[in-house]
C-alpha cells in the first residue's frame, strides 16, 4: 500500500510530464514546484483561513509557473526551489488541518485516496490526448512543429496550456504530499521531475516528441 501511495505521486507528475516531453519539450522545475506548491497549502492549511485558499493560493503559484515556463522559455528550476525556501523559512510548516491529511493518508472502500486521484488525473490525460483536438495539436507539435503551424495549430498557444497542465498536476502532487506527510517542506518532491521524466521514457514516450500514451 505504502508503494502505491508512493507511486501514485510520482504517477500524476508524470502525465504532466509526459504531455510535455510529447510536444518534444521538458521541464525540470516539476520537483521543485511540487516542493513550492506543497509549502504555501501547508502555509494556509495550518492558518485560521477558509480551507479553500489551501487549495486555491497552491494552484495560483502552480500557474504562474506554468505561465512563466510556457511564455518566456524559462526554466523555474531554481526560482521554485528559492521561493519554497523564502515561504517555509527553511523549516517544515507543520500543524495541518485534518482535512488535507485525509487526503494523503486515508482511504475510500479501502483504495487510498492517493491512488484514486492519481488513477483520476490517468484516465483523464488518456482521454484527452486519444479523444479531443487538443490532444491531437499535442502529437502534432511532438511530431512537427512547422508542420502543425501550417496546418493551423496555434504552436504558442498549445505549448503554453501544456506547460499549465504540467503546473496543475505538479500543485495536485504538492498538495497530496502535504497530506501524506502531514506538513510543508522545500525538500517535498524536490527530485520528483526526475522519475517523471524516467517513467516518461521507460514507458515508451519519445524524446523528441510525438508518440506515446498513457498506458505504457
Amino acid at each position: 500500500v505504502n508503494m502505491l501511495r508512493q507511486i501514485s505521486l510520482v504517477g500524476i507528475l508524470t502525465m504532466g510530464m509526459m504531455l510535455v516531453i510529447l510536444i518534444g519539450d521538458i521541464d525540470i522545475s516539476g520537483g521543485p514546484q511540487i516542493a513550492l506548491t506543497s509549502v504555501i497549502c501547508a502555509y494556509f492549511a495550518s492558518r485560521e483561513c477558509p480551507l479553500v485558499l489551501a487549495f486555491l493560493m497552491p494552484l495560483l503559484a502552480g500557474l504562474c509557473c506554468g505561465l512563466v515556463n510556457g511564455v518566456l522559455t524559462a526554466n523555474m528550476m531554481s526560482v521554485a526551489k528559492g521561493l519554497a525556501l523564502i515561504v517555509s523559512k527553511g523549516q517544515p510548516i507543520s500543524g495541518i488541518r485534518p482535512e488535507i491529511e485525509w487526503l494523503g493518508s486515508k482511504k475510500l472502500m479501502g483504495i487510498p485516496v492517493l491512488v484514486i486521484v492519481f488513477i483520476i488525473c490517468a484516465a483523464v490525460v488518456s482521454i484527452m490526448l486519444q479523444k479531443t483536438a487538443f490532444g491531437k495539436k499535442i502529437y502534432a507539435l511532438g511530431g512537427n512543429q512547422e508542420a502543425a503551424r501550417v496546418c493551423g495549430i496555434n504552436v504558442d498557444l498549445t505549448r503554453i496550456k501544456v506547460f499549465l497542465l504540467m503546473s496543475v498536476f505538479a500543485t495536485i502532487s504538492g498538495i497530496l504530499i502535504t497530506g501524506r506527510v502531514s506538513s510543508g517542506s522545500a525538500t517535498n518532491g524536490i527530485e520528483y521531475h526526475m522519475d517523471a521524466i524516467a517513467s516518461t521514457v521507460i514507458g515508451g514516450v519519445s524524446m523528441t516528441g510525438g508518440s506515446g500514451n498513457v498506458m505504457g
